[in-house]
């Protein structure tokens, strides 16, 4: 039965096409452009000229301070060694194309910035790929511009814009902005299809079970009650599955 399930799953169509789905600063869209990541704020159209993969990963599209990292820990116990980096993402997204992003094929599960933005293509890179969805009742992330957040990490400053620019269209953006970022990865998450995505509300507890998780992911939870929340702020080092767990101090992206 759970095999038949996670078959229906993968054969699950997907929309068509995503539109971009916020408004790019001037800043951004050079910085993109310099670093050839540009091609990410175009609109996006699943179609057949896209390289597909037939790999089995999981794809954690909530924005930050949704839980991710607790969730990624969990999906990481689950059997699908979690990569909860920026740094990574974004290096994968280097040796992306427009119609290939089968780089990301080396791993099996994805978390953290800016996966909340490009995750319908990785689905349509990925048709057997599973969506495992963090999100809460009142998102308040902002930045408003003089945060430390955006000033934190030097030797990650340019990573760290970069991502955000994909996430939220800006490199410090204002809580208006990161609320507009949230509404838009809430829609085109819930244009998904039911069986390809697995939501995880940190507001409602009920949701954040772990015996769903596990029986979404076709997997048994061997870690405590299954009918109780899974750990929060459980510890977790990215970098172990994370390109091998070779985890760089810095990481510099390819200028062209």
């Amino acid at each position: 039965m759970r095999v038949a399930l996670l078959r229906v799953a993968a054969a699950a169509p997907l929309p068509t096409t995503w539109p971009a789905p916020h408004n790019t600063s001037t800043q951004c869209a050079h910085m993109l452009a310099k670093h050839k990541l540009d091609w990410l704020l175009e609109p996006f159209t699943c179609t057949k000229a896209q390289k597909t993969s037939n790999a089995h990963i999981v794809l954690g599209t909530g924005l930050g301070g949704t839980g991710t990292r607790s969730v990624a820990t969990a999906v990481d116990k689950l059997g699908y060694p979690a990569c909860h980096s920026f740094l990574y993402v974004l290096r994968l997204l280097q040796m992306s194309k427009p119609h290939d992003l089968t780089a990301f094929r080396g791993g099996a599960s994805y978390f953290d910035t800016p996966m909340g933005y490009i995750f319908p293509r990785l689905l349509c890179s990925f048709p057997k790929a599973k969506l495992v969805h963090t999100t809460r009742r009142d998102y308040h992330r902002g930045y408003d511009g003089s945060s430390r957040k955006c000033r934190s990490k030097r030797e990650y400053r340019l990573e760290s814009d970069l991502a955000r620019c994909i996430e939220y269209g800006s490199t410090c953006p204002t809580r208006e902005e990161a609320r507009t970022a949230f509404a838009n990865n809430e829609r085109a998450v819930l244009s998904v299809p039911k069986s390809r995505r697995h939501i995880m509300n940190i507001s409602d507890l009920s949701s954040i079970h772990a015996g769903p998780l596990a029986e979404f992911l076709g997997k048994e939870w061997r870690w405590g009650n299954p009918d109780k929340p899974i750990p929060h702020k459980a510890v977790y080092y990215a970098s172990r599955a994370c390109l091998g767990g070779n985890h760089p101090r810095h990481w510099v992206p390819r200028v062209h």
